[in-house]
């Protein structure tokens, strides 16, 4: 990778473009949204066991395993890994020996900012799981760590992993014995229920469909219904869930993500060898530790305490094996002559924080009750088709926009808050190049 031309300390420097990370972050966004638009959809009783609502038909037991074993966490997972990346790019070394403050200054902002974006998600959006807030916060730790080596980004992270997995399985050990409360007013509100796969499970109890009703009730009310049920699922993921959770999954990944830049291994250009290595190894490790809870869930006919199991002692390890694994295979694929894909792909990664906050626009607008009202309307195997239409639009909606624009609207309002004054915008040409935070 070359580096970039030095700027005076009066100009902003040209940005780095690494069409890999593009295709990376593409990827990304756009597989998060298979996770999130099941947790927009759907009550969260019913997200964490899928036997509650519907016919428990094949179809969604094979969306839920496949999405358990392959997509859930990977995505956020890669994200993460994204932004360690973009740190150490946007901390490039020749951009400090030139402009020192200045781009230390505006690595801030831009960190900054993120936490100001993750608000407006969780409370304007209504998306209480918004992960820029934690990148933001998290974001800020990493500027004195960038010139550790890639060793040592490797073992902090991996610390940060597993440790993250002690503490998360403490929380569902305890989560099993808090299933007990409340009242029978929910059963009015399921679809179709096979009780015979629920079989003696005692956690499933009134409280649990007491909690399904009251949610499809919420969602399917007002704006400001929804915005007041929310405030404390938004509070605790801001607070409590920073320190539990996120500074060791999201923390954790960021580290692996700073290293993974170091080795070269997110920029494509290690050898098919090599990230064929990365595929083996990644999903064979993946498969054995994921895989294996979500089996034991399955034969277990949805016993609870299986299915709080997929989160526990190996899932952060899991998760980050099944995402090497994703980039191996990406970046695999990305060495062969498949330049529509790539640039398709591309596109969508260059404009990933519009596409990800579209992503709630659209999901409220869909599902909740001041919309079209469709929460709780379909099944698991049902929402995958929705998720590929919105992929459909926002893979339409970035290549039109990029033609006309150098970034996506997020995108150029992130960016001239960063640098302080408004940056070019629309395209002169059709042919012009495009740019990017």
């Amino acid at each position: 990778m070359s580096s970039p031309e030095i700027a005076t300390l009066h100009r902003p420097s040209p940005d780095i473009r690494i069409a890999q990370l593009d295709i990376l972050r593409g990827v990304a966004v756009l597989g998060i949204y298979w996770i999130n638009v099941m947790v927009a959809a759907l009550p969260y009783s019913v997200y964490v066991l899928p036997m509650l609502l519907g016919d428990s038909t094949y179809a969604n037991t094979l969306v839920w395993a496949f999405s358990e074993t392959f997509i859930d966490g990977t995505m956020r997972g890669l994200f993460s890994i994204l932004f360690g990346a973009s740190a150490m790019l946007f901390l490039n070394e020749s951009r400090l020996a030139g402009e020192g403050l200045f781009v230390v200054d505006r690595y801030y902002r831009r960190t900054l900012l993120l936490i100001v974006f993750g608000m407006f998600h969780a409370w304007i959006l209504l998306w209480p799981y918004d992960v820029l807030y934690a990148y933001g916060l998290l974001g800020l730790f990493l500027f004195p760590l960038r010139a550790l080596q890639a060793k040592t980004l490797i073992a902090i992270g991996l610390s940060l992993l597993i440790i993250g997995d002690t503490a998360m399985n403490e929380v569902f050990d305890s989560s099993s014995n808090q299933t007990s409360k409340l009242s029978q007013t929910s059963q009015q509100y399921l679809m179709p229920v096979d009780f015979n796969i629920i079989g003696n499970n005692e956690t499933v109890d009134q409280s649990i469909l007491n909690q399904l009703g009251e949610e499809i009730l919420v969602y399917q009310s007002s704006y400001q219904t929804i915005f007041r049920y929310q405030i404390k699922d938004v509070i605790e993921q801001q607070s409590t869930n920073m320190y539990d959770t996120h500074f060791f999954d999201i923390g954790g990944m960021m580290l692996i993500g700073m290293a993974l830049f170091k080795l070269g291994v997110l920029n494509g250009t290690r050898t098919r060898r090599f990230y064929l290595g990365l595929i083996f190894y990644g999903y064979g490790s993946g498969l054995l530790l994921r895989g294996t809870d979500i089996y034991e869930a399955l034969t277990s006919g949805f016993d609870v305490s299986m299915l709080l199991g997929t989160g526990g002692p190996t899932y952060n390890i899991g998760r980050l094996a099944m995402t090497l694994g994703h980039i191996g295979l990406i970046c695999l694929l990305s060495q062969l002559k498949l330049n529509r894909i790539k640039g398709t792909l591309a596109a969508v990664g260059r404009m990933a924080l519009t596409n990800y906050l579209m992503q709630s626009a659209l999901s409220i607008f869909i599902f909740f009750g001041f919309g079209l009202g469709f929460y709780s309307k379909f099944e698991r195997y049902q929402l995958i088709f929705i998720c590929l239409i919105v992929w459909l639009i926002q893979i339409i909606f970035s290549l039109v926009w990029l033609k006309f624009f150098y970034y996506g609207p997020l995108e150029w309002v992130w960016r001239t808050l960063i640098y302080g004054r408004p940056q070019k915008f629309r395209k002169q040409t059709l042919q012009e190049p495009v740019s990017a935070i």
